[in-house]
């Protein structure tokens, strides 16, 4: 009697099991996409600086993916390995849940800002007199007595 009694318990805590891990598989697949990188694809590889106090060091400020790097191998459907994309000196293997596809962009950094809309050149341009303000109404200050 109580070895099946151990026997139907085991058997609901087994199954138990089984229900809470399709659970917790179901919720973090909520939030992952299968994302597959191809051979020489850029990527950037988060980073994780931690804060620290003693040196005024402030994660917060830190970039939080470097790169680019460039893939040179595929170790799994999850892994690969990168290496930097001159020298192609390899800096280890790196899961996909740390790589994002480097994305370049086309305007380079500091360009100016009359080139967003040539549309609106004359609203963005300085004038070329400067603009005389009316005087208003201002009430007078109190009178000084000497």
């Amino acid at each position: 009697m109580l070895m099946s009694r151990m026997a139907s318990l085991l058997k609901t805590a087994i199954s138990n099991k089984e229900k809470a891990q399709i659970k917790q598989k179901t919720n973090y697949d909520k939030h992952r996409s299968d994302i597959q990188f191809e051979l020489n694809d850029l990527v950037l590889i988060k980073t994780h600086a931690l804060s620290k106090a003693a040196i005024r060091y402030s994660q917060s400020l830190e970039e939080r993916y470097k790169g680019p790097y460039v893939i040179i191998k595929k170790i799994s459907s999850n892994a690969y390995e990168i290496a930097k994309p001159i020298t192609l000196q390899s800096k280890g293997t790196v899961n996909v849940s740390e790589m994002r596809l480097y994305i370049p962009s086309d305007k380079p950094a500091g360009w100016p800002i009359a080139n967003i809309d040539d549309d609106n050149k004359e609203n963005l341009a300085a004038p070329s007199q400067p603009t005389i303000i009316a005087s208003s109404d201002k009430k007078s200050a109190a009178p000084q007595h000497t």
